[in-house]
């Protein structure tokens, strides 16, 4: 894969038919690494869908805008983005096959917003969710 320029990727990103992420000038396409035929893109699916609906309904009177892995943040798409005047939270459901982007450049990039509040990573292979909350202007874990 050839590196692209920012600009290049959301020119492309903006007239594409599916969402792609960007990660250090190289493109790739959104959620390919955990269609993985194991089992994991259908719990993946499932976990994203309740944690959707329980931020949304938790958040119904308060304002919250709750967003499914359509909202597009530092050129990547979370799983789950809670918007207020800005991001304040994400959600990523993890797999073995998106455990390293979600945990690595993604994460790091959410933790050096400085609007990002909470992050979440929620495990699909066993019961686990971390969350990591902003103390003092950095994500603690």
């Amino acid at each position: 894969m050839a590196w692209i320029s920012p600009d290049e990727f959301l020119d492309r990103e903006a007239i594409a038919e599916t969402k792609h992420e960007y990660f250090a000038g190289i493109v790739h396409p959104r959620g390919a690494p955990w269609v993985d035929g194991d089992g994991a893109d259908t719990i993946h699916g499932v976990l994203l869908g309740n944690l959707v609906a329980a931020l949304r309904s938790a958040g119904a009177k308060r304002g919250w805008c709750v967003y499914g892995g359509d909202y597009r943040f530092q050129d990547v798409y979370p799983d789950v983005v809670v918007v207020l005047d800005a991001p304040v939270f994400i959600a990523e459901v993890v797999t073995w096959g998106t455990a390293g982007a979600d945990l690595g450049e993604k994460a790091r990039n959410y933790r050096a917003s400085p609007t990002v509040r909470q992050c979440a990573y929620v495990a699909v292979d066993r019961a686990r969710v971390e969350i990591h909350t902003r103390d003092e202007g950095a994500l603690q874990g």
